[in-house]
């Protein structure tokens, strides 16, 4: 009985299916006869294997099982050959028997009994790659006849139909990119949300529907919303309306995609992958020449990307490693997709370069799966590197944490009041008519007129570049004005330059208009980063509720208290408060927190220890010792009440005093709180001492780094040089957890390959010790620098306030007020 399954394809289609088949067999009979005949070798096999795995897949994307299994049972044959190193008489009857069979299958095989390898040459591709096909349900043949006019005119295609039975089976086949319906057809009326739900399960891979009716009441469209419904019309249709709608809804559709890379040199596999992929919803890109992969990268931008083992001029290893040594596109996923015997030995090596290994022939199940979780994790990771480095492109603002941190400690130091060469301004600058931009012209519009906005911000003589993306819509920005305008006239021009030409092009450009928060950074400002940030967000949600496109100030406060004395005051009354600054480990779920402290005033302004340290002692009997007390305890009890997510996984830092003679005092205090802590796991706690202080007396660091093991904490060396020095220190120490690289090694102007060098042989002092971690790495430059030379633990620039859930999410919006 002959095997296949029924298709509506054309007969020539099919033939050329067939064809295919038997061209794959011949070509695979042939090379096992050469093998046989002349002296078998692993290449040929290599090559068997290939030509089995491409049967194998044509068959099975035609759901020809019995010629699929057939073709695998072929490749396990000859891998078993491969392996055992010999061919003998035995293997070259069973070979031939299993090419038999396939032969036989083949044979009886007719071409109304094939489905094309492409089931849509169209499918799931962005509108403007091809033509994008679209269905159109519409009763009236007239209004059918005009929409179908104003759609070719814009070079979609379309097929027209007056009922909805068709079209349910192109939407099972994939045959259509959008779907347009009349809301009430004379043949299936889907005038009740049911109806239209019974409709849309007839859509396996959610392509959008867009609905039309003459009626505009809100009942209709509470249905089709209800439903399901990408888009809602009004008949008589507005020709501008339509194509906006439709460019908007496919540009939703593929700006959700994922986007695949497939680098293969054999065509017939790729273009299976690539089909089958399509038909999962992805968007899949695949090139034969792996010296070609840069540039593809770099324009289409894929989430990842799938590499063969062994491919001409270059293989998939090699490929791997010129991606990961390259910042712009070291947080792509790499899939390795392999066949190969080498390949196979060679996976432990893989798995240092790629993210998963996956064996031909790939189930597209496991494939699937395996690309979906993968990009899942490297988005987290893209956004925790990005939570680490202060980017430097002309066309971005700074990293926001960067920006803050940058911030905050200017305030507090008080740059800006110093600095009187220059007027210093803080201002938040938020889109109007957000809802509006997305109705007319949607999401993606938005996000790119977003993108053309932080170039503006970034390249601006006022900002240069100073500043962040703070919440949605919304930029945080440093004004600095060298040549002292007068305020409001400084501001006046800003509008005038942001109205330039640059984006008269832009569709939206009717509603764009900003509403300005701004305060002036002097004197009058108050030293505290989330007081100031609150006097802005103030003012700029008074000009945004005043109607938008306005410019509002902040109001000030004063108090006529010194410094001094508010200091005193405060250390008097113990007015501490904890701080934590996240260490990332940017592939990893690891989430560890330096605990820091801050002085806060009564006025709720906050200092540093650099502003409150000096007058510690004076201020407080024995106050250095106190102090260490005070943050050791309350680091605890901020560690045992944090909730959330993961919170049993979160581990603190705690820095002691760079005298080691106060630390063996504080200890009997830390085996004291350890023992009475319900926290639970080993090393939760660590402790820092400084390098410097290591160093002034290395046997006293050894025993507090093995008391404190003995607690059941654990020990960490930061600002470390790197020195000769150092590296005698560390080996003198025999618990080492983490150690944390000064800023002079890991800095932008830092020497790399010194520091490689001093770096390079503290990994070795550390092998059997502990992590280094790499503190505040400016760009990504940089980061992929210390990446390269493994290093996977990094100081984030932001610094999060206590509340009671700790866990840090870099994707989220930080908190950013004192919880008091």
């Amino acid at each position: 009985m002959p095997i296949g399954l029924p298709s509506n394809l054309s007969k020539e289609k099919k033939s050329h299916i067939v064809n295919n088949l038997e061209q794959s067999y011949q070509i695979l009979y042939s090379s096992w006869n050469r093998c046989t005949q002349n002296g078998w070798n692993r290449e040929a096999l290599e090559h068997l294997v290939q030509e089995s795995l491409e049967i194998s897949c044509l068959a099975s994307n035609n759901e020809l099982s019995e010629i699929s299994d057939r073709a695998k049972e072929l490749v396990m044959r000859l891998r078993w050959i491969f392996n055992k190193g010999r061919l003998d008489p035995d293997d070259d009857r069973l070979v031939l028997k299993i090419m038999d069979s396939i032969k036989t299958d083949i044979s009886s095989l007719k071409p109304d009994n094939i489905v094309t390898l492409h089931r849509s040459n169209t499918k799931n591709l962005p509108a403007a790659a091809h033509a994008a096909k679209i269905g159109l349900v519409e009763g009236d043949q007239q209004a059918a006849l005009n929409i179908k006019f104003i759609l070719e005119s814009a070079n979609y295609s379309v097929e027209i139909f007056d009922d909805s039975a068709p079209i349910k089976e192109g939407m099972n086949n994939h045959d259509y990119d959008l779907v347009i319906v009349d809301l009430l057809l004379p043949n299936c009326p889907l005038a009740s949300a049911s109806s239209v739900e019974e409709f849309l399960s007839h859509n396996p891979i959610d392509i959008p529907v867009i609905m039309l009716s003459e009626q505009a009441d809100l009942s209709t469209r509470l249905i089709a919303l209800r439903a399901g419904i990408k888009a809602y019309l009004t008949k008589p249709v507005d020709e501008e309306e339509l194509l906006a709608k439709i460019k908007t809804v496919l540009d939703k559709r593929n700006e959700s995609q994922l986007r695949v890379l497939m680098v293969d040199d054999d065509n017939m596999l790729a273009e299976y992958y690539e089909t089958a992929l399509e038909e999962e919803g992805f968007i899949v890109k695949t090139i034969n020449n792996p010296l070609e992969l840069l540039e593809t990268t770099d324009s289409f931008k894929p989430d990842v990307i799938t590499l063969d083992y062994l491919m001409p001029g270059c293989n998939g290893l090699e490929a791997a490693e010129i991606l990961r040594g390259d910042p712009r596109y070291m947080h792509i996923p790499i899939v390795f997709m392999s066949a190969s015997e080498e390949a196979m030995h060679r996976k432990g090596l893989m798995g240092l370069f790629g993210n998963a290994f996956l064996e031909k022939p790939v189930d597209i199940e496991r494939l699937t799966e395996t690309l979906n979780e993968i990009s899942a994790k490297a988005r987290k990771i893209k956004q925790n590197i990005e939570h680490v480095i202060k980017p430097k492109l002309e066309t971005h603002l700074e990293n926001r944490d960067y920006f803050l941190s940058h911030l905050e400690t200017s305030l507090e130091d008080r740059v800006y009041k110093e600095n009187i060469d220059k007027n210093h301004y803080l201002m938040l600058a938020s889109i109007d008519n957000i809802p509006l931009i997305k109705e007319n012209y949607g999401s993606l519009a938005l996000m790119k007129l977003e993108d053309k906005i932080e170039t503006f911000f970034s390249q601006h003589a006022l900002i240069n570049g100073h500043g962040c993306k703070f919440n949605e819509h919304s930029c945080l920005l440093l004004v600095d004005d060298d040549k002292k305008i007068d305020s409001e006239q400084l501001f006046k021009k800003f509008r005038e330059l942001f109205k330039s030409p640059e984006f008269s092009s832009e569709p939206s450009l009717n509603y764009l208009s900003l509403s300005i928060g701004v305060t002036k950074l002097d004197g009058t400002c108050p030293t505290s980063m989330e007081e100031t940030i609150q006097l802005v967000e103030n003012a700029n949600m008074s000009a945004s509720t005043a109607g938008g496109d306005q410019l509002h100030w902040a109001a000030m406060h004063k108090h006529s208290d010194t410094p001094t004395d508010t200091v005193f005051d405060a250390l008097k009354s113990q007015s501490f408060q904890l701080a934590f600054q996240s260490i990332v480990k940017p592939d990893g779920d690891e989430q560890i927190f330096e605990v820091l402290v801050r002085l806060v005033d009564e006025y709720g302004e906050i200092y540093t220890p650099e502003k409150f340290m000096p007058y510690l002692d004076e201020a407080m009997t024995d106050g250095s010792y106190h102090l260490d007390r005070w943050v050791i305890e309350n680091a605890f009890r901020s560690l045992e009440t944090t909730s959330g997510r993961g919170a049993a996984e979160f581990s603190i830092v705690i820095k002691l005093s760079p005298d080691l003679k106060q630390v063996e005092r504080l200890m009997p205090f830390i085996y004291n709180i350890v023992s009475n802590s319900r926290l639970r796991g080993v090393n939760r706690i660590y402790f820092s001492i400084s390098e410097k202080a290591v160093l002034s007396d290395v046997a006293l660091a050894n025993t507090l780094a093995k008391s404190l093991h003995t607690a059941g904490c654990g020990f960490m060396i930061e600002h470390c040089e790197a020195t000769g020095r150092s590296l005698e220190a560390i080996k003198q120490i025999d618990n080492v957890e983490f150690v944390k690289l000064a800023p002079s090694l890991t800095s932008e102007s830092a020497n790399m390959t010194k520091s490689r060098q001093r770096i390079g042989d503290m990994q070795e002092i550390m092998a059997d010790k502990g992590q280094l971690i790499a503190g505040l790495v400016e760009d990504a430059k940089t980061f992929a620098h210390y990446w390269d030379m493994d290093i996977r633990y990094f100081q984030g620039f932001f610094i999060h306030r206590p509340n009671n859930n700790m866990n840090y999410q870099p994707f989220e919006a930080e908190q950013l007020v004192l919880e008091k």
